[in-house]
């Protein structure tokens, strides 16, 4: 396919180039990389031992060929927090939460969020999407440049 169309201008998909380009920023940063890590671990550890449907909400796995799904890990870890807590309290597995900042999770949900937003936007199947790249990339840029009120981990993150 690509000698094929070698002669053609090629044009990346960019909900595909965004996806990449979290991947690798979450990779790239340490406590982020931690933070996401023992977060995919506590989802899985709930799926497998039949505790997720203790939770008001489930909790959503980590799919690496699936778009935005570390935000939605976030997201369902930061709504179940305390009923988390409470569940891992009473069976005595506490030690599956004492490494998860869940200040840094909320704080991963507020950049990814934008993230999530945009791809949502850029992926329609029904509609034109190219003259919305633009205006799309600038808000993420927004999003992603440093605010006075960021801690530490999300300026290691942005950077």
């Amino acid at each position: 396919m690509v000698s094929a169309f070698k002669e053609n201008v090629h044009i990346n998909c960019i909900d595909h180039l965004l996806n990449n380009i979290l991947e690798k920023c979450m990779e790239r940063e340490a406590t982020v990389s931690f933070q996401s890590k023992l977060c995919r671990k506590l989802v899985k550890y709930f799926k497998k031992s039949g505790l997720n449907p203790l939770l008001k909400s489930s909790l959503k796995g980590y799919s690496p060929t699936r778009w935005n799904t570390m935000f939605f890990v976030f997201q369902s870890i930061e709504q179940n927090w305390a009923d988390i807590d409470k569940i891992l309290r009473d069976k005595n597995e506490l030690h599956r939460v004492l490494n998860i900042n869940i200040n840094h999770v909320r704080e991963m949900i507020r950049v990814l969020e934008c993230f999530c937003n945009t791809s949502k936007v850029l992926e329609g199947d029904d509609y034109p999407t190219m003259h919305f790249v633009y205006r799309h990339t600038h808000s993420l840029k927004i999003a992603c440049s440093y605010e006075q009120s960021d801690t530490e981990f999300i300026k290691s993150f942005k950077a």
